[in-house]
């Protein structure tokens, strides 16, 4: 029962060398792919060159390579001044996770610096100046987050720097003589050590360093301003104006459109009148009718109270203008007379005098 718990145990312990061993083997064989296209045609003199598949880049110290302690990982590549006049295969060389450091200066490389540089996690260390290297500087610079020290002077490459404003650990960019446009952009100027973008088609006002580098870090672009230079930045230009309110119609357009909105209000007005009018000439109506029946009532009643001895009352008008009330006897006329001028009533006898004498005593 106890040997086949140990035979686990050495198969796994097959399994691991195995995988280690395939590792070394895919690192070796990228790091030699990376040299042939570094160097194409390339015939070592030297016979402890390396640099091939059938030794081992750490225990057979190839040319240029170190390794860590435990000579198993490669720490850093050093290739300089060979005249090497091929290109940067960067995805072969970042396989070896382990890379810390770079340094390719001084050789005739040409063609672009490839976007696979921003694989190299572990790089802290970049020198590719004095090549012939042309296009943009890659965006996945500024994914270096462990990067030290990024040397690229003295190479043909345009376009804008990246912004390396998060790179923290960065103390040293080098990247005079080349043709790069824009603007300066932002870096941890607080960290950085040595800094140089001088000789290069850059524009704008020159970032705040603090005054921890010279004008000579800035110089040999025309287009730069501010200090630590001695040309002064214009001033900014003037916020562009408003835009301006559309232009008004012509006076009679204007008027012709608002012609139908006049007459609806005027019309509104007209109507609003007539209504007032009409209820103010009724109100008045109602109160003149309500006085005359007062009126009438008021002469009934004083009518009717004034019936003495001769029987119901009445109102004579006498010529001269004055009013006198009146008792009619309630026996019926024997005869009347009525026309516009007298209306008189003619009895059988009237006890006490007669109606004339009731009429007028005391006018003769």
């Amino acid at each position: 029962m106890s040997v086949k718990p140990i035979w686990v145990f050495f198969n796994a312990i097959f399994l691991i060398l195995l995988v280690a061993n395939s590792e070394e083997e895919g690192t070796i064989k990228a790091l030699v792919t990376f040299m042939d296209k570094l160097a194409p045609g390339f015939v070592p003199t030297d016979p402890s060159w390396g640099w091939n598949l059938s030794s081992d880049p750490c225990i057979d110290k190839w040319y240029g390579v170190k390794c860590h302690s435990d000579n198993k990982n490669v720490m850093s590549v050093t290739l300089e001044k060979f005249n090497f006049g091929g290109g940067f295969d960067a995805g072969s060389l970042c396989i070896t996770k382990s890379l810390q450091m770079l340094s390719l200066k001084d050789n005739s490389l040409h063609d672009s610096i490839p976007e696979d540089i921003g694989n190299c996690k572990s790089l802290t260390h970049l020198f590719l100046s004095g090549n012939q290297f042309s296009g943009n500087l890659p965006i996945s610079v500024g994914n270096l987050s462990n990067i030290i020290r990024l040397h690229i002077s003295d190479n043909h490459l345009t376009g804008e720097l990246p912004k390396m404003v998060h790179v923290s650990s960065l103390i040293s960019f080098v990247a005079q003589n080349n043709n790069f446009t824009g603007e300066i952009p932002s870096f941890d100027f607080y960290n950085l050590q040595e800094f140089n973008v001088s000789n290069n088609n850059l524009h704008g006002p020159v970032p705040d360093v603090g005054g921890k580098f010279h004008a000579d870090s800035f110089t040999g672009n025309p287009n730069l301003c501010g200090e630590p230079l001695s040309n002064a930045c214009p001033p900014p230009p003037p916020p562009p104006p408003s835009p301006s309110p559309p232009p008004s119609p012509p006076s009679h357009e204007k008027d012709k459109k608002s012609f139908p909105n006049d007459l609806f209000i005027y019309s509104g007005y007209l109507v609003l009148g007539l209504i007032t009018l009409i209820f103010l000439t009724f109100k008045l109506l109602c109160n003149f009718k309500t006085k005359e029946k007062v009126l009438d009532v008021e002469k009934k009643e004083k009518a009717e109270e004034s019936v003495g001895v001769v029987g119901m009352a009445g109102e004579i008008s006498q010529s001269n203008g004055s009013k006198k009330y009146i008792g009619i006897r309630s026996e019926p006329p024997v005869a009347y007379y009525c026309s516009q001028q007298e209306k008189l009533l003619a009895y059988e006898f009237m006890q006490n005098g007669s109606l004339f004498m009731l009429l007028y005593a005391g006018k003769w």
